[in-house]
């Protein structure tokens, strides 16, 4: 049987080089908070698919934030932080997912099965609460979410025929899984990374094996988890210099000061990153 451990999670308030590490990622998240965005279409059906893309990067941020004040208040608490940064991950691969064509109509294509996808959610939540004993008001609330997505395919599909796209490109499918969306991400070595740091990621959030190990080690109680929150850190890193791609495609004349700002802090970052990860 392995050892019982007793942690006193006070053990390990942040170091000086993590609470670093988190004031250059707050840079980050400050360069691309408030960023104002061109809404290019007329049709505003259009512009509601930007609309959806601009909240995923802010709930992208609001985890990021989740995961820096963890890193900030206790370094035992890393399991917690893997968790929320795998949530993180697979929201930066939908984006990348819904931006990667440069074709436009494209696009607008993979947006509609993004909303399929949610549709599809909805309907096999609604067939559990249909067999549920909850109360008829709350599976009534359930219908009418479902209806309210139906509607959104809907106006979507009829934008999209009138910005020229065929009924037949568009089709009820679903999103792919995220391996297969991951399979997509360029360049070959960004594909690597992300599927490297998803299986990383995933461990605590599967509750596999290697989440566990830790409690086995006799010397639990002493050891430095400082390594331990590369991952997160990384993600984090990684995912708020990958957000560029949104901005420099929809962000308006603020987007020069961006690119002003980014590159000393992405710069500044690498290296004190580099410098604590490799000491651990």
């Amino acid at each position: 049987m392995p050892k019982s451990h007793s942690v006193e999670f006070s053990l390990y308030p942040p170091s000086p080089e993590i609470k670093t590490i988190v004031h250059l990622l707050r840079k980050l998240l400050n360069c691309i908070d408030y960023l104002p965005y061109i809404y290019p279409w007329d049709d505003q059906r259009m512009n509601v698919m930007l609309t959806d893309l601009v909240f995923l990067v802010r709930y992208q941020k609001e985890q990021i934030e989740g995961v820096l004040c963890i890193a900030e208040s206790n370094l035992y608490l890393y399991p917690s932080a893997f968790v929320i940064s795998r949530t993180v991950l697979e929201t930066n691969i939908l984006i990348d997912y819904l931006l990667e064509p440069e074709d436009e109509s494209e696009r607008i294509i993979r947006y509609i099965q993004y909303l399929n996808s949610q549709l599809d959610y909805r309907k096999k939540f609604d067939e559990t609460m249909s067999n549920s004993d909850f109360p008829q008001s709350i599976k009534d609330k359930s219908i009418r979410n479902k209806d309210s997505i139906d509607n959104d395919i809907n106006n979507m599909k009829e934008s999209a025929i009138h910005h020229g796209i065929s009924p037949e490109k568009i089709s009820s499918k679903s999103l792919p899984t995220i391996s297969k969306m991951m399979d997509g991400i360029s360049p070959p070595k960004r594909q690597t990374n992300s599927k490297i740091a998803y299986y990383e990621l995933s461990k605590f959030s599967h509750a596999m094996r290697q989440s566990i190990y830790r409690y086995f080690q006799t010397d639990f109680e002493g050891e430095n988890p400082i390594s331990h929150w590369y991952y997160p850190l990384y993600n984090c890193q990684h995912i708020l210099s990958s957000v560029e791609r949104l901005i420099s495609r929809f962000a308006d004349d603020k987007l020069d000061q961006f690119l002003k700002d980014l590159p000393p802090i992405l710069s500044e970052l690498d290296a004190t990153m580099n410098a604590v990860f490799k000491e651990n």
